[in-house]
């Protein structure tokens, strides 16, 4: 039909706003958000994971370690160019989420192999893994948010 499509999954940030926007009742919560259109030119394919990575068929397939990091290798078979504006964000990134030594670890893998890995680009670089954590610590404006929702699962019943 000559549709495309993209995945959007940054929804956590604008809860209230969407509810506005799409006349949201009470117990209806957006998980991500899915744009269909005609695209003015066909986009190149982008790699993705195997078939046999991500369909499970009846149930659940365990992997090994191993068979994820290959996948993962075919999927994500780039490098990303160091650059002291690059490690210093990268550094600064890694030590808010887990210390100095941490970032000091990072920074040292990154030069020892000569390039950025696609995972630390995407957690270093892209999605600032710190901020994630600074999210998760403060719960109560998502507490609130649900609760504005209509869901009441994290209130107290009266028999605790």
């Amino acid at each position: 039909m000559g549709l495309g499509s993209v995945y959007i999954g940054t929804v956590i940030e604008f809860f209230s706003e969407l509810r506005k926007m799409f006349r949201l009742p009470k117990e209806v919560f957006p998980v991500v958000l899915l744009c269909l259109g005609y695209p003015k030119k066909r986009p190149s394919p982008r790699n993705k994971l195997g078939v046999d990575v991500i369909v499970h068929e009846e149930r659940y397939q365990e992997l090994s370690v191993q068979d994820l990091m290959d996948a993962f290798k075919k999927k994500y078979d780039w490098k990303i160019e160091i650059t002291e504006k690059r490690l210093q964000t990268i550094f600064e990134v890694c030590s808010k989420a887990h210390g100095d030594e941490f970032a000091h670890r990072c920074i040292k893998k990154i030069k020892e192999s000569g390039y950025i890995n696609q995972v630390q680009w995407y957690f270093g670089l892209h999605y600032h893994a710190h901020s994630e954590l600074e999210d998760r610590r403060d719960n109560e404006e998502y507490l609130r948010i649900m609760k504005e929702f209509g869901f009441n699962w994290f209130e107290k019943s009266d028999s605790e």
